[in-house]
């Protein structure tokens, strides 16, 4: 049954707390000692108050969190060309903390968003035109590096917001393996280095032939170096001289220009990791069967320790403590417990109820962070049999937990939890000062990031809500609200303030494809569910679904019915089995009480159709008639566009429209203007495929089209993933567009 909430919802938070805590520009190369208060090694300064556990650690219940409502004037840098408004900060993916701790770089589906750490109160956002996938702050604080998917970096202000340097010049292929750029500055902050595809395989097409390291300079962002390789990451030696790759073992000396690695390496396997220790003194190889630590740089074996081998796609999990003297270590897929292994003795902890299996997503080599002085570790709890000691609660049988854990090294006892649905599947944790923990979370439908004060954990966690993809949206009678469907929820949005007023959860619903705010039906939503084609009435003020009696089935690509309810159309493709060349397509409408044919034309084109899409305009004089698939017999990927005016029996035009953009990714839907002078066509949809979850921003577009002549006018570009759904405004000066990106993005076309 849906549930309603007000505002953003967060639900409860269950936290159990035994523990405050024991911590609280020239064209040479040139190298900068690192400054000490870069290195792991610096001192923390420690809690007035420390409290000790005595106890098995016991929920409580917390009050309903507040979430942070984000004001239209903080969103600005995220409004693209022709776009007056964007409602919502996409999918929350990345987080990075500023050197002091005091601010969070959040990293989404569409930019970079700056907030404080204390309260996550907004600081600035700015678009990126892709998701982010890395993130790296400078040293000193002023500036944010961001990697983003499709082989693309961008370095901002990071006070301001404005962008500093970009870089585009890597290749984005369809089969690359690493399809985001890493970034890292040098710990003297002098460098920033990325790494992303520079050749095709000349082979294998779709595939990367060759990666390449490039280094820059941190101030005016000249080109200081460049080596092949180094794929996926790396890190910066202390000194700031060389780069380790950590997917292979090497190391390139910047000063020297020269690359060596460790000597006699065991087979990893496909699923293997080297992860070097910070201070570089060590390396953590995960193989098939084998944890093993060796030496840096003589590859002298430290510690070895056997796994059982697993079948499948299995892959180790390595993170180093901050000292470099512990190392925490787990198999991705593999149920069960981690464990902590002491580097110099060999001796081993194991993290009790902190379960890695398949409920967390995201980079799982990031599900745990140290606390700063090393002595406690933050990992997500997932655990089905928990049990409590406390009598008050009364429980007699073993409860679920989920959300984020704090264990203690030493002992591997669990010392505190927050545990709550809305914490199911975290995906990142960083631990920026020792009095806050900050990690995001992507539950199903809200992507959230949470900042909890260790020291007073009774009190509300802040708490900023992600939009995850939107797929269908509709305007209320008034113009004055929007209503967006997604992954299992519904979001009210006001308009004029651009906050969301009301949010109905169904976690059967899976995914709104639909959605219609008819007229008459006063605060009920028509509304369609993609997965198991369920549909009705959903009532705003209760979130109760009506199902209505006779289901409808939703095209989202086509809208092939008239207007007036009174005619329909349809494409037949004509063609001979065995004739790969002579293609012609027949429009074809018909009355739907009487089945007479009103209109046939034939559209004579080399053609093999993948796809067609129809759209009436609102004048119902006209059908839009787009074809999407190959031209023969060179399988070139085209599209034609072609106009049939019904009312005088005319074909207006037929013509070659696949230079508009994006014709290798699917069509979501055609709209027609309110006057019926323009036709917009939003690439993206559920015939994308996998991108739907993945995309890339230069195919989330949505063209421009004049109607009568068939001309290219705009294209309106702001999305960084498909675009799933458009809607006109009552009085039709405004387009709304629903996106995968988790965003909603209001359009002003004409002037």
């Amino acid at each position: 049954m849906p549930t309603s909430k007000e505002t953003n919802p967060a639900g409860k938070i269950v936290a159990a707390v035994i523990i405050t805590f024991l911590v609280g520009c020239s064209g040479s190369f040139e190298v900068t000692d690192a400054a000490t208060s870069t290195s792991p090694s610096a001192a923390i300064t420690l809690p007035a108050t420390v409290v000790l556990p005595t106890s098995t650690p016991t929920p409580f219940s917390l009050p309903q969190l507040t979430p942070v409502q984000i004001q239209p004037e903080g969103m600005l840098g995220l409004v693209p060309k022709y776009a007056t408004a964007r409602l919502g900060l996409g999918e929350l993916r990345e987080l990075a903390a500023s050197p002091d701790g005091t601010r969070i770089a959040v990293g989404s589906s569409i930019g970079v968003h700056v907030f404080e750490t204390s309260n996550l109160g907004q600081i600035w956002s700015a678009s990126t035109n892709m998701a982010v996938a890395r993130l790296a702050w400078s040293p000193d604080g002023r500036s944010i590096a961001a990697g983003l998917t499709h082989q693309r970096a961008i370095a901002f202000d990071a006070e301001s917001g404005a962008v500093k340097w970009s870089y585009d010049g890597y290749l984005s292929l369809p089969n690359m393996y690493f399809t985001d750029v890493p970034v890292s500055f040098s710990p003297d902050g002098q460098h920033l280095a990325t790494s992303g595809c520079t050749i095709e395989d000349e082979k294998d097409q779709g595939y990367c032939g060759e990666f390449v390291t490039h280094v820059w300079n941190a101030h005016n962002w000249s080109l200081m170096a460049t080596h092949p390789g180094f794929a996926g990451g790396f890190q910066w030696s202390l000194d700031s001289t060389s780069l380790v790759a950590g997917p292979s073992a090497q190391v390139w000396n910047l000063v020297s220009d020269t690359t060596t690695s460790v000597p006699e390496l065991p087979e990893l396997g496909s699923h293997g990791a080297y992860v070097f220790s910070p201070d570089l003194t060590a390396l953590a190889i995960g193989g098939e069967d084998t944890i093993m630590v060796v030496s840096w740089p003589d590859g002298k074996t430290l510690q070895t320790v056997p796994f059982n081998p697993k079948s499948g796609e299995d892959e180790f999990v390595l993170v180093w403590s901050p000292d470099s003297s512990r190392l925490i270590t787990h198999r991705r897929f593999l149920t069960g417990d981690p464990y902590v292994l002491d580097v110099t003795s060999g001796n081993s902890v194991t993290l009790t109820l902190a379960n890695m299996g398949t409920r967390t997503w995201g980079r799982l080599w990031n599900n745990y962070a140290w606390s700063p002085d090393g002595t406690l570790i933050a990992a997500p709890l997932n655990a089905d049999n928990v049990w409590s000691t406390d009598p008050a609660h009364n429980f007699t049988s073993p409860f679920q937990a989920h959300g984020i854990g704090i264990w203690d090294w030493h002992t591997g006892q669990l010392v505190q939890a927050s545990t709550s649905e809305q914490a199911r599947h975290i995906r990142r944790i960083i631990w920026p000062t020792p009095e806050r923990l900050v990690f995001s979370d992507w539950n199903e439908s809200l992507p959230n990031v949470f900042s909890i004060d260790l020291d007073n954990p009774e009190e509300n966690p802040a708490v900023v809500n992600g939009t995850d993809y939107r797929t269908a949206i509709s305007w209320s009678p008034n113009g004055a609200q929007l209503v967006v469907g997604g992954n299992g929820v519904l979001e009210l949005w006001d308009v004029k303030t651009q906050q969301i007023v009301q949010t109905c959860h169904d976690d059967d619903a899976y995914i709104y494809d639909y959605v219609e705010w008819p007229n008459d039906s006063g605060r009920r939503i028509l509304a369609h569910n993609w997965v198991d084609h369920k549909s009705g009435f959903i009532n705003l003020e209760t979130c109760e679904l009506n199902p209505t009696h006779d289901a409808f089935q939703v095209n989202h690509q086509s809208n092939p019915i008239s207007p007036d309810k009174l005619r329909v159309a349809k494409v037949i493709e004509n063609k001979s089995p065995n004739d790969l060349e002579n293609h012609t397509f027949t429009l074809q409408v018909s009355e739907i009480s009487s089945g007479n044919i009103v209109y046939e034309k034939t559209v004579d084109y080399n053609f093999d159709i993948h796809d067609t899409y129809l759209s009436w305009s609102p004048d119902e004089q006209r059908v839009a008639f787009i074809g999407t698939g190959f031209e023969l017999p060179n399988f070139r990927q085209v599209a034609f566009l072609s106009l049939h005016d019904v009312a005088t029996g005319r074909m207006q035009y037929t013509q070659d429209i696949s230079g508009y953009d994006s014709w290798d990714n699917a069509i979501s839907k055609i709209l027609w203007s309110p006057d019926s002078a323009k036709l917009l066509i939003a690439h993206g949809g559920f015939g994308g495929g996998e991108s739907l979850f993945v995309g890339i921003g230069d195919r989330a577009v949505i063209n421009v089209v004049d109607a009568a002549s068939g001309d290219w006018l705009k294209n309106l570009t702001g999305h960084t993933k498909d675009i799933m759904d458009m809607a006109w405004s009552p009085d039709g000066k405004t387009l709304a567009s629903a996106s995968a990106d988790g965003t909603v993005i209001l359009w002003q076309i004409d002037p």
